[in-house]
């Protein structure tokens, strides 16, 4: 790691909210508090390229003990960006919007509603 804090989570969080061609990041050992990571979730709630975050150990431990459920809560926000990021890729944005407007026709996209639904 580098130490960063939370002011490394900060910018690193601006970068995300510009940022479409980083897809995976390896963070650990930055002295990132639970704020830090909630920086990064707020602005993966607007990236969607993003795919993959390594589980920083040492970092979601130190920021666990001083504030154990708002570091959980951060933590499950960021998997669920990642995840949603990941089920996009999936299922395309042209294919989503057709599904929730029910413009599905065929029976291939039925199914392709139905195992959308599924994930």
């Amino acid at each position: 790691g580098n130490g960063m804090e939370d002011i490394g989570a900060k910018m690193l969080s601006k970068a995300l909210q510009i940022n479409s061609s980083l897809r995976t990041i390896l963070w650990d050992r930055n002295n990132t508090s639970a704020l830090g990571f909630l920086d990064i979730a707020r602005a993966l709630e607007s990236n969607h390229t993003l795919r993959f975050m390594s589980f920083p150990v040492s970092d979601i431990s130190q920021a666990y003990r001083s504030a154990p459920e708002r570091t959980e809560d951060v933590w499950q926000k960021i998997q669920w960006c990642l995840v949603r990021n990941n089920h996009s890729q999936t299922c395309p944005q042209e294919q989503a919007f057709r599904l929730q407007q029910g413009l599905v026709t065929s029976s291939a996209e039925q199914m392709l509603q139905r195992l959308c639904g599924r994930v």
